[in-house]
């Protein structure tokens, strides 16, 4: 039997695990996969805060074929904060600037200068040899910037583009106030029956530089970047997508939430839907937003953060975590606090849940009770393969800690370690940068000790505290990738770019 001779059938369940481009070229094949094939072209709908968006995803929930297409619905929740002219301007320089001071020449110059900022905050003290190298890449970089070349605009032009920017601002309030996202969603919930999927992202946390691609936010000149209101990103967009959900009767398999708010696990009209949004939920990943301060993007608001954290500690966190019992996946970022502060604790994020099917745990910026930890993962040794820890603080020794589980997980196959791990007393130990692929020499050791246990725990070599406290020249290189939208249904104001005709 040749492979045009196949059950359709069985050419949908190859199409399934084809990429793009093989789609693309099995389509070229022969009419009969041709027709197949077609119905696999377009994988995602992305939308994004505006309500030509929100009608051309409603649109292809109602044309007959392009519905059962995307297996994946993308919300780009970023909004436009209402700007006065003058602040506008101001608002606008700065991201001239910003904008030159980001060249791909510059980028592992600012990689490092954040890396000395995060470790001069670890050590809270001043070094002389860091702080002169900060100030020398300052400089580097301020005049790297300036020899790049800066757009200007007429007065005329600025006005009209302020137009177009302030138009947006107001419509992202709109289409919450006016229900338009509620009702858009819920027929893409109710109609587009092959989503598993849904992502819900601001600030870049799990696309980049979307927005910079959409010529509606293009006009504004500056492309929004997060929620304007930074104590809850995400919060309003996301109940008008819950509440959507729940009319529909919908609930994903894979739920990725990009720089959301806490506030979405207590909002007291979600707390019923947001538990049946999670009901079918294997895989979950919650990058929780921290909340920033208005005028300092460097410092977090101190108010704000002790009022979410007594949100987790109301147990609002293992309620939401408790609807979500088919969980395979578990990955949670937890938000930062200022340095010396405290952090969420790992008993009023998971409590003593556990989950049958959980394969993978990845958590950051927590802090954890020895007993608390090692109860979590020995309640899942038999299911466990994958452990991922980054910027833990222990209430307890480490050595001790590690020892009770090291070896005791039987189907783990990957452990990894990053950032500085602490105990009440203070420093213990660093594994690596945060933002690396890896950790370090250090951390692929104690990764093996868990994994294959031991008589003893291979403490810190003499030389850890320094490496944490030293930019490293030789980290991975982090080039941003856009992602490649223009495959997908993106549903904005220009149906050309959907690549589909949605009235017909």
């Amino acid at each position: 039997m040749s492979f045009v001779e196949l059950p359709v059938e069985l050419i949908e369940m190859i199409c399934v695990r084809c990429s793009l481009d093989e789609i693309k070229t099995l389509r070229l094949t022969c009419q009969s996969l041709r027709n197949v094939a077609d119905d696999y072209l377009f994988p995602e709908i992305v939308t994004v805060m505006t309500r030509d968006s929100m009608e051309a995803a409603r649109q292809i929930a109602q044309h007959p074929k392009f519905c059962r297409q995307p297996r994946l619905l993308c919300f780009q929740g970023d909004t436009s904060e209402p700007l006065q002219f003058e602040e506008w301007k101001s608002k606008l320089q700065s991201q001239i600037e910003v904008d030159a001071h980001i060249t791909k020449a510059d980028r592992k110059h600012l990689q490092e200068l954040g890396e000395i900022s995060m470790r001069r905050d670890r050590d809270r003290e001043i070094d002389p040899d860091l702080e002169a190298r900060e100030k020398a890449l300052i400089q580097l970089i301020r005049a790297n910037a300036d020899a790049q070349p800066k757009p200007s605009y007429s007065e005329a032009q600025l006005q009209d583009h302020y137009g177009h920017y302030s138009e947006l601002a107001y419509e992202g309030m709109q289409i919450i106030e006016d229900e338009t996202i509620q009702r858009c969603m819920q027929a893409v919930f109710e109609k587009c029956s092959n989503i598993r999927a849904f992502d819900f992202t601001t600030a870049n946390a799990l696309r980049v530089h979307t927005h910079k691609e959409n010529k509606q936010f293009r006009r504004g000149l500056i492309t929004p970047f997060g929620d304007y209101e930074r104590c809850a990103e995400g919060l309003e967009a996301m109940q008008e997508i819950v509440l959507a959900a729940d009319e529909a009767g919908y609930s994903p398999q894979t739920l990725r939430l990009g720089s959301v708010t806490f506030h979405v696990a207590r909002h007291p009209d979600l707390s019923r839907a947001m538990s049946r949004f999670m009901a079918k939920v294997e895989n979950l990943h919650w990058i929780v937003s921290t909340p920033y301060l208005e005028d300092d993007d460097l410092g977090v608001d101190s108010e704000e953060f002790a009022e979410i954290m007594l949100g987790f500690q109301e147990g609002y966190c293992t309620n939401l975590m408790s609807s979500a019992g088919n969980l395979r996946s578990l990955e949670l970022d937890m938000p930062c606090p200022n340095p010396g502060e405290d952090k969420i604790e790992l008993s009023d994020v998971v409590g003593t849940l556990s989950w049958p099917n959980l394969r993978n745990v990845a958590i950051t910026t927590i802090y954890a009770n020895s007993t608390d930890l090692v109860d979590f993962l020995l309640r899942h040794a038999a299911t466990l393969e994958r452990l991922e820890l980054n910027e833990v603080t222990l209430n307890g020794e480490w050595p001790e800690c590690f020892s009770k589980f090291a070896g005791k997980l039987p189907r783990l196959k990957e452990v990894q370690l990053r950032g500085v791990f602490d105990i009440n007393s203070g420093f213990f130990c660093f594994f690596g940068d945060l933002y690396t692929s890896r950790g370090n020499e250090y951390s692929q050791r104690v990764a093996r000790y868990i994994i294959e246990g031991g008589e003893e725990f291979p403490m810190p070599p003499d030389n850890n505290r320094e490496e944490a406290m030293i930019p490293d020249s030789e980290s991975d290189d982090h080039e941003e990738s856009d992602s490649d939208d223009e495959d997908f249904l993106f549903a904005e104001e220009d149906d050309d770019l959907l690549g589909i005709d949605v009235q017909h």
